[in-house]
């Protein structure tokens, strides 16, 4: 039994896994406290030239045109209160043009490194199940949410998934959070637990000609299953089904302990 154990290890040692093209739906997931809303922002999704048609102060509905950035409308995705808008003029992408705050109820995911792979103007969903009680349900909106970490750090950004009024939760309960942003067609794509690395750069073991090497990789957004391969390798190439540093062993138990949180 122990040369078939040694030896079934090392067939998972040598299992290879190919680079392939595919569609990928970007996914943020975790826990969450139900709790009030923060105010959140709306970010210029391009450089130009801000111009505000509506005031601080002002209560809007949803869908309100609130400015716009060269040619492009900036909307509120959410009924809600302007606390602060930036005066006309030129503006770089991702600049925070509007603050306002929501009525309500949300749930609050960390999205720092998710946000970077996305988009300033991305269309984002969001669904949530209250444990041990209502759900799923869908948010109403998914917004972006300013958050002071540090001095050295400064601004980081969450995002919130809005509550609906109509849906009865309370303050503490603890929620799953899903995001999804739109469909991303025809990347490189590599299941996850073959990278070493999940934001921006990682490693994979290539294997070529019967040789293996690390290569790194420049990484993109992820579904929780796979990852988008930007750069490092090419469609049809070949790399360890164990990542770089991690001994077959280790990958075993780490497969088995991942295998038993999908039960």
């Amino acid at each position: 039994r122990d040369v078939e154990r040694s030896r079934g290890l090392g067939d998972v040692y040598k299992r290879q896994v190919q680079v392939k093209r595919g569609r990928l739906t970007p996914t943020l997931s975790g826990k969450s406290n139900v709790s009030r809303a923060n105010p959140f922002v709306i970010v210029s999704p391009q450089q130009g030239e801000f111009i505000a048609k509506i005031e601080s102060g002002v209560k809007v509905k949803k869908g309100t045109v609130l400015g716009t950035v060269g040619n492009v409308e900036l909307v509120t995705p959410v009924d809600a209160t302007i606390i602060s808008v930036e005066e006309t003029g030129e503006y770089p992408k991702n600049y925070p043009l509007f603050t306002m705050q929501y009525v309500g109820f949300a749930l609050n995911l960390d999205a720092e490194y998710f946000l970077r792979e996305l988009p300033a103007n991305s269309i984002l969903n969001g669904k949530f199940q209250i444990q041990d009680g209502i759900g799923p349900e869908d948010a109403i909106a998914v917004v972006m949410s300013e958050t002071s970490n540090s001095e050295d750090q400064g601004m980081t950004y969450s995002l919130q998934c809005m509550i609906s009024q109509d849906v009865e939760v309370k303050e503490g309960q603890l929620a799953t959070v899903v995001v999804t942003a739109e469909t991303k067609e025809d990347v490189l794509l590599l299941p996850i637990s073959v990278v070493a690395g999940r934001v921006k750069q990682g490693s994979v073991t290539l294997i070529s000609d019967g040789d293996e090497k690390k290569v790194q990789v420049e990484l993109g957004a992820s579904d929780g299953a796979y990852i988008e391969i930007i750069s490092g390798l090419n469609e049809g190439d070949k790399v360890s089904a164990v990542p770089p540093n991690l001994d077959s062993v280790s990958y075993t138990h780490l497969r088995a302990h991942e295998t038993s949180l999908h039960l």
